[in-house]
């Protein structure tokens, strides 16, 4: 859902109450890997910054990834909340998919609650439960 912006011309804040799972498959493996997603983003505060660029802090609470092996078993789960600011480049219209993220501006501002997988490789993992163990 988007929300109407405070002030004129301020780009929308984006709230989402999101649940979502997926089935994993590698090919050469007879592994399944199925991730479970279930938490909410919240854009909390939006900032200009100059000409187009827009500040915006977020947060995102709940189990946002859960990852499980075939039989079920966790083997991640990030749960908690995460608060983070990065900045936009709207290019001064409201079409969204224009919208550009500027880089190196993203910065965590607090962890709470434990995130294993916001730390690690995820690309890495898949391949080492299809192919390495």
């Amino acid at each position: 859902m988007l929300k109407a912006p405070k002030n004129e011309g301020d780009p929308p804040r984006l709230f989402d109450n999101y649940e979502a799972h997926e089935t994993l498959t590698a090919e050469g493996s007879t592994r399944v890997l199925t991730i479970d997603h279930q938490a909410l983003y919240k854009d909390l505060h939006i900032t200009w910054v100059e000409g187009t660029v827009y500040q915006f802090v977020s947060m995102e609470a709940g189990q946002p990834v859960v990852v499980r092996d075939e039989e079920g078993k966790v083997l991640f789960r990030d749960r908690g909340l995460l608060r983070v600011t990065f900045q936009v480049d709207t290019k001064g219209d409201a079409d969204l998919e224009n919208d550009e993220f500027i880089e190196g501006s993203w910065e965590l501002l607090a962890e709470n609650g434990s995130h294993p997988l916001f730390f690690l490789d995820f690309c890495d993992v898949i391949e080492d439960y299809f192919y390495g163990g």
